[in-house]
């Protein structure tokens, strides 16, 4: 089993907060780029894309390794890979995706989904955000009488889709105007997880075969983790550059995969199983007075049930949300995988070697602990770790399809503010 360090990021207590001059190797030659380091960690400015709500920001993570102080300055010791074009700008921010396709007007507003058209009465002149029209589009795939209905619920027994939303709108609604007439807020956890939500939903929908059972699941308060989690995962591959076949699961049998996905660079299919942990008093879970009060890890159950499922000759890549609250020192460290995840893997399965090949290519744990944090509150960071298998029973090509894919999983809740200008 291997533990490619590259993809795990920590800060680093050395680096102060400031904006510093960064000199990095490029597709350009030599550069010199604004480092922002914010809590231990570097962001530099790697492209920008233009939008009905003006410019975009293309902000890139450095690897602390990478970073060598100079003078008062810094050293990237490794190579930046800047985007060279707009669109592989846009590409780099949001993902191998179709465009949003809107045609927009004063009073009518028209968007192809994947092969459906949309169309929105508006008063008040096209839309300016993005957000504006995912609401619509939420509502809209979800059905306005499903979404009534919810409605004419106590707050408290609504879908937290609805939950979601409407404290957004509410957010939205106070809002007050600046100076050039653009509403500027405060992001909170409850407006996060709704246009995180609804991008995903869009993202799946605009560019893969939906299945309708998904949206089923959404709507059901038993069902919603388990779908909600799918429907992260299946934007996360289309993203990276995968088209989805989704498993047809009215054939009988009971072990499926979510679904097939095929990485378009090289032809390669991987199988896909997603797994959401089940903690009491969260994503519509009735709290258990019995349980611990620190919601413990585990793990090894959803790795064998996903073993369970594994084809022959197909690449297998398990998902696992650990739904875990928000930790400030990062639950997903390179220290907490090679402790906790490689001993439990260790002692289930053994030392990896070429006669005793790993079922798995890869394991993607994400923790999304938004639900964790009060409604108005800001929203916590999210995290993501990958652990790859050095002696997989079926090699995958490459390591690009699997780096491909951790990147876009660091995408979760990234979406245009505006359309493409």
């Amino acid at each position: 089993m291997t533990f490619p360090t590259s993809i795990m990021n920590l800060p680093r207590s050395d680096l102060k907060d400031g904006c510093y001059s960064m000199t990095a190797r490029t597709p350009m030659g030599l550069t010199r780029h604004e480092l922002i380091i914010r809590d231990g960690f570097g962001w530099v400015v790697t492209g920008k894309v233009e939008t009905t709500a003006g410019t975009q920001y293309i902000q890139e993570q450095v690897f602390g390794g990478h970073l060598q102080q100079s003078g008062e300055g810094f050293i990237h010791t490794g190579f930046l890979d800047i985007p060279a074009t707009s669109e592989e700008a846009y590409r780099k921010t949001f993902g191998d995706i179709r465009h949003i396709i809107a045609a927009r007007s004063d009073t009518l507003q028209a968007f192809v989904v994947g092969e459906q058209g949309l169309a929105f009465q508006s008063a008040n002149g096209p839309w300016k955000y993005v957000n504006d029209f995912l609401r619509f589009f939420t509502q809209t795939v979800l059905g306005r009488e499903w979404w009534s209905g919810e409605r004419a619920k106590p707050a408290i027994k609504r879908s937290l889709i609805v939950q979601w939303h409407d404290h957004l709108w509410a957010h939205l609604e106070s809002a007050v105007k600046n100076k050039d007439g653009d509403f500027a807020f405060q992001n909170t956890a409850a407006a996060a997880a709704f246009m995180a939500f609804a991008w995903d939903l869009f993202v799946t929908q605009h560019n893969a075969a939906f299945q309708q059972s998904i949206i089923r699941r959404l709507k059901n308060r038993n069902g919603f983790q388990g779908a909600r989690y799918e429907l992260f995962v299946a934007a996360a591959c289309v993203k990276a550059g995968y088209s989805i076949e989704f498993e047809d699961e009215s054939d009988g049998d009971s072990k499926h995969g979510e679904f097939v996905a095929t990485y378009r660079k090289t032809g390669e299919r991987i199988l896909v199983e997603a797994k959401s942990k089940h903690r009491p008093g969260v994503l519509g879970y009735e709290p258990d007075q019995n349980k611990d009060s620190v919601p413990r890890i585990k793990f090894l159950s959803f790795v064998n049930e996903a073993i369970e499922k594994k084809k022959p000759g197909l690449p297998l890549v398990i998902f696992i949300d650990l739904n875990l609250p928000p930790s400030a020192s990062g639950n997903l460290s390179i220290e907490w995988i090679q402790s906790e995840l490689g001993e439990v893997l260790f002692n289930q399965f053994g030392t990896p070697t070429e006669t005793n090949r790993e079922k798995f290519n890869a394991i993607v744990f994400t923790n999304h602990p938004v639900h964790w944090t009060e409604p108005d509150q800001p929203p916590p960071p999210h995290e993501e770790g990958m652990v790859m298998s050095g002696f997989p029973e079926d090699r995958l090509s490459s390591l690009e399809p699997m780096t491909d894919l951790l990147h876009t999983v660091k995408l979760f809740g990234i979406y245009p503010k505006g359309f493409l200008s």
